[in-house]
């Protein structure tokens, strides 16, 4: 059996998509990332190959304060078990020793034994668990214009000031795309250059909004203070307004009000829990 780990190209796509799809009964999403994922110079997306086949796909993806995150994490079914996601993390770290990189993360499923305890095995710790809801955008909805005159977008300055008290309450990250984002001054100044950070003086509301890849198919709250009922209504009025399916939020289930503030507007709880795992070098 030999096992090689390299880089992806474009020729690897439709087998690499094949992989993705006999490996997870979930979303896919391979294909409508490709661009950015192969073009990535900084972060890569890499392919084990087997005797010559294409067995698995993974990203190794560099976040605004400079950590790693490790994500599209694939293995065919009928390779599992064989060395594969070790070859990836394997690869990681390695990756991680040439950039200077001291903390990695990932996230899987609550009840996903097998990806956690991979993660375990060089090792990540569990350092969170968290909650989705959505709510269902139609294109029925009532919402106003007037709403959004009362939010701005903050700077980068005043970004790092609002959000830093954040942090505790929302137990260290904020999720974007099933990605979770260590909470510190590079996250909220990164998010500020990208235009996601939105506050309302009148009220002292700030919500951050957006998407990192695919903002065709949601609009992500990563999170939120102050009027529940304000800052949601302006979240439905951007989802609107942006022509997406759906809001979609990742919370930690201690923070109870915040599910009853989502319930409460029409969100739907997800099925299962997610954890986030995350290794730091001394």
């Amino acid at each position: 059996m030999d096992l090689k780990v390299r880089k992806m190209t474009w020729a690897d796509l439709d087998r690499a998509c094949e992989v993705e799809t006999a490996s997870i009964k979930g979303v896919k999403y391979l294909r409508d990332v490709a661009d950015e994922f192969i073009n990535d110079t900084v972060g890569e997306l890499g392919v084990v190959e087997m005797d010559g086949k294409i067995v698995g796909v993974g990203k190794y993806t560099i976040l605004y304060d400079g950590g790693a995150w490790l994500e599209t994490l694939r293995v065919d079914p009928e390779y599992q078990g064989r060395g594969v996601g070790k070859a990836f993390y394997n690869r990681f770290f390695e990756l991680a020793a040439q950039q200077g990189v001291n903390r990695m993360g990932m996230y899987t499923g609550y009840t996903n034994v097998v990806s956690k305890g991979l993660a375990l095995r060089y090792g990540f710790e569990v350092t969170g668990r968290y909650r989705g809801a959505n709510l269902a955008i139609t294109g029925q909805e009532e919402t106003s214009a007037e709403i959004a005159n009362d939010f701005r977008l903050l700077s980068e300055e005043e970004a790092v000031e609002k959000m830093a008290v954040m942090a505790e309450p929302w137990e260290g990250h904020m999720v974007m795309n099933r990605t979770f984002y260590p909470m510190n001054s590079g996250l909220y100044k990164g998010l500020a250059q990208d235009n996601k950070v939105f506050y309302d003086a009148k009220g002292d509301n700030l919500v951050v909004l957006g998407a990192r890849f695919m903002p065709q198919t949601a609009l992500h709250i990563g999170l939120y203070w102050g009027d529940s009922k304000k800052i949601l209504a302006f979240a439905k009025y951007m989802a609107v307004k942006r022509n997406v399916p759906k809001v979609t939020i990742m919370f930690p289930p201690t923070l109870t009000k915040i599910q009853e503030e989502l319930l409460a507007e029409g969100y739907v709880l997800e099925a299962g829990d997610c954890i986030v795992c995350e290794w730091y070098r001394p």
